[in-house]
């Protein structure tokens, strides 16, 4: 791992195994971007988003003990102490994120991010160090990505503030630094690269319409990653997680005109880079998850 990507909070310490039930839901963390995966905020606090989610069919008990997930996640820290508990908070907000929880990952977050009190918060805000503070506020950048088009905090968007939160995320050099912005980069690259020299690979269903559309223009896919990736040095940031809020607003639109325009057809457009994005924004988080685990402690 490069010094760019050394996660906060990490030392030569002996590391431990991730618990079986945490390891299990990382493996089944999944993030559709279809029009129906977004949805509207409670702004509850956790005891609340534990009633209204007391009928919610096959919810694991993670996301309704999430408590007892940060205790579990803390558990394997040689050292246990606040930094740690913060890094757990961050990881524990990941892992929810991939299963739904994505109010009861804004509970955890934002006292680690904002300033002010806040009703739903889980606990006062606190002053934490600046590469949590970095972490977080990416970590925050992603909830609200999950609100998409729907009214998001101060009158705006999900997107227009997971927006927000990801330039708050780069503003400090220090603190963007410490995250494995890089990684993330290079990862996300090279699924792109991918799946567009193999887009058979990714949609072998598509129908003729399809691979005419696709024939007839340069893939959609080829475009993003020419419009993100056409720099070959790198520069402060490596990555930018706006890049992917825009690609999901802008399929989210699309989607959208779609089922206005062909309710009950299906549509020709190339959904190469539909599938590209879901996978993109798994690979973002899992990376991110992967960093905070590591700076807990833990061997992964």
């Amino acid at each position: 791992m490069s010094a760019s990507s050394t996660p906060a909070g990490s030392s030569s310490a002996a590391t431990a195994s991730l618990p079986s039930s945490i390891a299990q839901a990382i493996s089944e963390m999944q993030m559709p971007l279809s029009t129906e995966s977004y949805a509207p905020m409670y702004y509850k606090s956790l005891p609340e988003m534990v009633q209204i989610r007391r009928d919610v069919p096959n919810m694991p008990d993670f996301v309704r003990d999430v408590v007892g997930t940060i205790a579990l996640i803390v558990a394997g820290s040689k050292t246990n102490n606040d930094e740690k508990e913060y890094l757990a908070r961050c990881a524990a907000a990941l892992i929810l994120l991939g299963h739904g929880g994505t109010d009861e990952a804004h509970d955890l977050v934002s006292p680690l991010s904002w300033p002010n009190e806040l009703p739903f918060a889980y606990g006062p805000p606190v002053v934490v160090p600046e590469q949590v503070l970095t972490l977080a506020s990416y970590v925050h950048a992603l909830v609200h990505r999950r609100e998409g088009p729907f009214e998001s905090e101060f009158g705006m968007t999900g997107f227009n503030n997971a927006d927000y939160w990801a330039g708050s995320a780069l503003r400090s050099p220090e603190g963007a630094e410490a995250l494995p912005l890089e990684e993330i980069r290079n990862s996300i690259l090279n699924l792109a690269q991918t799946m567009s020299s193999n887009p058979q690979q990714q949609s072998a269903a598509s129908s003729q319409a399809q691979a005419q559309a696709q024939a007839s223009s340069p893939p959609a896919l080829q475009q993003w990653m020419q419009t993100h990736f056409a720099e070959q040095e790198l520069a402060f940031p490596a990555w930018d997680p706006r890049a992917l809020n825009e690609l999901c607003s802008n399929l989210q639109q699309q989607q959208q005109q779609q089922q206005q325009q062909q309710p009950a057809a299906q549509t020709t457009n190339d959904d190469t880079l539909q599938q590209f994005a879901e996978q993109a924004v798994l690979l973002e988080m899992k990376i991110l998850l992967k960093h905070t685990l590591k700076a807990i402690g833990y061997d992964v």
